[in-house]
């Protein structure tokens, strides 16, 4: 009976320990039950965060507004709730806690402001405040699933503690009893499977966030100077993971500009200072700007222990920044006046060119001198939604300025830029001087070629006339030298007649009144050919034509121009008869009339001269004329507010262009 009250005390006594053993396991794993719980409510809270970040992007595409705001405004109101639900009793966790909800505070304001820019974005300039908004909003986000990853860690570190403590109560509870060893096993067992398998994802899942949001981790451990990086601060430094990592080795990443003044913000911080810095960093040759904060952990001789940091890429809102700030400056770096004005008059901005343009006008002049004097004019056509760009040339004092007025409708204010033209004004001055006074002595030549060539002809008729009676008289009496000699008389007195009769035409199209009327040049074309209808007959020239357009000109030059084009395709012509062909065809505002020969053409090299008076490409003994056809044919062209030019070459014929105002 002893050995079995023994045996029954020793099972009692086995019992009774595996009993508070047993309690102490439950007690454990009750605890890690929690600590699943809340590491669970951490990973919703990541998940919201990583929705909401993801339709922060969707918002800056063209999706409905109006959708978008109602879902993030849900994602947001699900996170609030969650963060309000989640307590700790560690004092580092709650204060985390607290840090979060702040974060998440600041949260709702931004997204208003993000959507009321996608309402009104009008320009670069709201383009680049609404994607500084959306960068404020990452980052918001960013800093809470930074926090709640570190509570995640916490969380993760006491399942770690409670999964060991269990194994080793497991052990002993196999010993002492298979019931007690089946219920460790079922109460712990499966859960630290589950736990590790959690643990796993969620940490793939923080990588993975990290990634989005450019925003990597190191911790630091003082004891064995390691430098632990994720995969993110790897990418963002452009060092492959594995490498060791020291602060030595991160210092020579960081641009040489810069390191001074980053080792004096750790050397604060490891006296207790705040560490949040921003400064560039060398990758492959490429500066890359960062954003990095730290928490450092001390003991109680306030020696270093180690710490947690992040490290955010922050490049692109650098970029952007930096581009806010050129746009911004552009105004005030313009070296000529610049003007802002609100729709009273009030001027809102002003650069420094506009102070100096009005201090040179006198000392007494203000800015508003330089404000349009029909500003009111200019803003009821903006009202009136007629006009929203005006140009204005005004006169202050001896300055001339030339305004530039544009409406900037997002802001409802008017932007002057202002030139300081007198210069260009007195030169413009000058120039119209200087053509007034080349018309009028090109009118006095015009009316001294006119009345000289016209004095002209009756001594020539004169000689013409009394050499011929001279021949006609002696006819028989002189001898050939003298017969000779009168014979150059007579002819040069005709080829000069024919000279001044030429001569008489050209200054005629500058001297007659342009009258323009709405002519067909088919009928003029009908008029020309009948004029020339011996000439056609004698030299068998065929004339051939498309239709030909209506035209504002005047009916007598214009069959001046075709008379002389026509004429001058059938004296060069060779031994075929002379083949002419009119074509026209509207270019824009413009029609092209083309007179086309098969005759001898000539060299390109005197396309150019061939217009000028008195130019000649052959002889008289070759072909007669004067060399003036042309002349008077550029100068009707130009009169019409045209302009002509030839193409040919040698043996190939010639064709004559012209254009007329559409």
């Amino acid at each position: 009976m002893r050995a079995q009250s023994k045996i029954w005390i020793s099972i009692a006594a086995s019992l009774a320990v595996s009993a508070v053993i047993a309690y102490f396991a439950f007690s454990i794993v009750r605890g890690m039950s929690h600590d699943f719980a809340r590491y669970q409510e951490y990973s919703a809270i990541i998940n919201e965060a990583f929705a909401l970040d993801s339709l922060i992007d969707d918002a800056l595409m063209g999706e409905s507004k109006a959708r978008q705001k109602q879902q993030i405004g849900q994602v947001h109101g699900s996170l609030s709730k969650t963060l309000e639900s989640i307590s700790s009793s560690d004092y580092r966790e709650e204060s985390l806690i607290r840090q979060i909800r702040r974060n998440n505070l600041e949260i709702g304001p931004l997204i208003e402001q993000l959507f009321d820019q996608q309402e009104g974005a009008r320009g670069a300039i709201d383009s680049e405040r609404r994607d500084l908004l959306a960068s404020q909003l990452r980052v918001k986000v960013r800093f809470i699933t930074d926090d709640v990853n570190r509570l995640m860690e916490a969380s993760g570190a006491r399942i770690l503690s409670a999964q060991i403590q269990t194994s080793f109560i497991v052990l002993i509870l196999i010993g002492m009893a298979i019931l007690s060893n089946a219920m460790i096993y079922f109460f712990s067992g499966r859960s630290m499977v589950r736990a590790q398998k959690e643990l796993r994802e969620n940490r793939e899942d923080l990588n993975r966030a990290q990634a989005v949001a450019h925003t990597g981790s190191w911790r630091l451990n003082v004891r064995k100077n390691e430098l632990t990086w994720s995969d993110e601060n790897h990418r963002i430094f452009g060092i492959s993971p594995g490498t060791p990592m020291t602060y030595e080795t991160f210092l020579g990443i960081v641009h040489p500009e810069d390191r001074e003044y980053l080792n004096e913000a750790w050397m604060a911080a490891l006296k207790g200072k705040p560490y949040d810095v921003e400064h560039r960093i060398m990758v492959a040759g490429t500066v890359k700007w960062v954003r990095e904060r730290a928490e450092l952990e001390f003991d109680s001789e306030g020696q270093l222990l180690g710490g947690f940091g992040t490290t955010q890429d922050i490049t692109e809102r650098k970029q952007a920044e930096e581009k806010i700030k050129r746009l911004a400056s552009f105004p005030q770096m313009n070296p000529s006046p610049v003007l802002e004005i609100d729709f009273s008059g009030g001027i809102n901005f002003y650069n420094q060119a506009a102070l100096e343009a009005v201090e040179k006008l006198s000392p007494e002049a203000k800015l508003g001198a330089l404000v349009p004097e029909d500003l009111g004019e200019i803003i009821a056509a903006i009202r009136d939604k007629q006009e929203k760009v005006f140009y204005r040339e005004m006169k202050i004092k001896d300055k001339v300025f030339g305004q530039s007025i544009y409406f900037a409708e997002p802001f409802q204010v008017l932007r002057i830029y202002s030139m300081d033209i007198t210069a260009r004004k007195q030169m413009e001055e000058r120039l119209r001087d200087a053509l007034l006074e080349l018309e009028r002595s090109n009118r006095d030549l015009e009316e001294f070629a006119y009345i000289s060539s016209h004095d002209l002809q009756e001594p020539l008729r004169k000689i013409a006339n009394f050499s011929e009676m001279l021949v006609t008289q002696y006819q028989g009496r002189l001898d050939e030298q003298a017969e000779r000699y009168f014979g150059y008389i007579i002819d040069g007195a005709k080829r000069m007649q024919a000279l001044i009769n030429d001569l008489l035409s050209y200054s005629r199209v500058g001297r007659a009144e342009l009258t323009l009327v709405p002519a067909s040049l088919e009928d003029i074309l009908k008029g020309t050919l009948s004029n020339l209808q011996a000439l056609i007959q004698e030299s068998g020239a065929e004339i051939s034509h498309d239709p030909l357009p209506t035209l504002q000109v005047n009916p007598h030059q214009m069959g001046q121009l075709l008379q002389n084009l026509i004429i001058n395709g059938i004296k060069f012509h060779d031994q075929r008869a002379p083949r002419i062909h009119l074509s026209a065809r509207q270019e824009g505002q413009e029609w092209v009339i083309a007179v086309r020969d098969h005759g001898i053409g000539f060299d390109p090299q005197y396309v150019e001269g061939i217009f000028k008076v008195f130019k000649r490409l052959h002889s008289k003994e070759q072909y007669p004329g004067t060399g003036i056809g042309l002349a008077i044919c550029k100068k009707i062209v130009e009169r019409h507010g045209g302009r002509i030019w030839a193409e040919s070459e040698p043996g190939r014929g010639a064709t004559f262009y012209f254009t007329i105002p559409a």
